[in-house]
């Protein structure tokens, strides 16, 4: 990426929200009658379903960086979020190659 690149990406004012998965599902499902008697109650189990989502080594929602299951970054701020890179697009439709002809 060329430096020009970079610093128009640093000025964009678009932002992704994150939200581990391993932290969303369960608690849009909510936990059982048997899965908050054995967290220790309703509480408990949201504090152990936040903890289990922070553990993600590598990930951005891991306790040793934001410690969070949701968060919001700029793209290229994390290694695992990217904006998608298109091929160079044709001078002409002459340069445009159909498959199977």
């Amino acid at each position: 990426m060329t430096r020009e690149a970079r610093e128009r990406l640093d000025r964009c004012p678009l932002r992704i929200m994150g939200l581990h998965n391993a932290y969303l599902i369960p608690a849009i499902r909510g936990p059982s009658h048997e899965q908050m008697v054995e967290a220790g109650g309703q509480w408990e189990w949201w504090r152990k379903l936040a903890e289990a989502a922070t553990r993600a080594p590598g990930y951005i929602f891991d306790a040793a960086m934001r410690a969070t299951w949701a968060t919001i970054v700029k793209v290229n701020e994390t290694g695992d979020i990217k904006w998608e890179e298109y091929p160079k697009q044709p001078e002409s439709l002459d340069d445009v190659k159909v498959s199977g002809s």
